[in-house]
């Protein structure tokens, strides 16, 4: 009978621990799971005293408590772009090596590099045109319980992987720990944190380039008429910080990743 108790919970407590594994085994570094509004479910991952998402967002509706909750957003509208329009057929997005402005990529690929969304998608801007300075945290295109990071907040990261910051705001030789170990054209990282960035590109209207090269987050930060943004590159190992001078609907489109409220 004892050994049969004992068993029992040797079974038991196997059950327990296996139910409390980490919620992604492709990211050993992952912290757990979160799911959008569109059913996508995203690894996120603890840097210092943040939690980020892992993974770039590729929802174009807008959850319940952002700021333009129940509107969904379309490739028409000018917002973002829901897929990388084909000039060409390629089956690696890291043959895209020499600034083509088109890719065929899968559905597969397409949700590890996500959607590209220009700022006012970003930040839920109603009017397409408006230039605002948010005070308070902005949800936008996140979902509940995360927003778009401020220009501050890249700033902790930075500071949390030990960079040097130049006057302006680029993070030196931390961005090597910030990309993923393979998916780079040239200058493929450690992904020592599990932040896990690939080279998504940019866009614009229905045009997408360099993907392979580099990416590009947007901040909910701007000033007057230029957002800030931080950008990794293969070409290099830098955190860099720079702007994007039209905010409007046509404006570029970017990634973007959410931090934890």
């Amino acid at each position: 009978m004892k050994r049969t108790f004992y068993l029992f919970t040797i079974l038991l407590t196997s059950l327990i621990l296996a139910s409390c594994k980490k919620d992604s085994p492709d990211n050993p570094h992952s912290a757990g799971t979160l799911t959008d509004i569109c059913g996508n479910t995203y690894n996120y991952v603890k840097i210092g005293s943040q939690y980020w998402m892992a993974e770039n967002m590729r929802c174009n509706r807008y959850d319940t408590k952002s700021e333009m909750a129940g509107k969904t957003i379309t490739q028409t509208d000018g917002y973002y772009v829901p897929t990388y329009f084909v000039a060409y057929d390629k089956t690696k997005w890291t043959s895209n090596a020499k600034n083509e402005t088109g890719l065929n990529l899968s559905e597969k690929q397409i949700e590890s590099l996500g959607y590209l969304y220009n700022w006012a998608a970003a930040v839920a801007i109603e009017d397409k045109n408006q230039q605002t300075s948010f005070k308070e945290k902005r949800q936008g295109i996140c979902p509940n319980g995360w927003h778009v990071p401020t220009s501050s907040e890249w700033e902790l990261l930075g500071n949390t992987l030990g960079g040097n910051k130049d006057s302006d705001g680029t993070f030196y030789s931390i961005g090597k720990d910030l990309k993923t170990t393979s998916g780079w054209y040239v200058g493929n990282g450690t992904d020592k944190y599990g932040f896990s960035a690939l080279p998504a590109g940019s866009g614009t209207g229905t045009s997408v380039w360099s993907v392979g090269q580099y990416t590009n987050f947007w901040t909910a930060t701007n000033t007057g008429s230029k957002a800030i943004l931080y950008s990794l590159r293969g070409t290099t190992n830098d955190l860099i910080c720079s702007y994007e001078i039209s905010l409007e609907v046509w404006a570029e489109q970017k990634s973007v990743r959410c931090v934890k409220d």
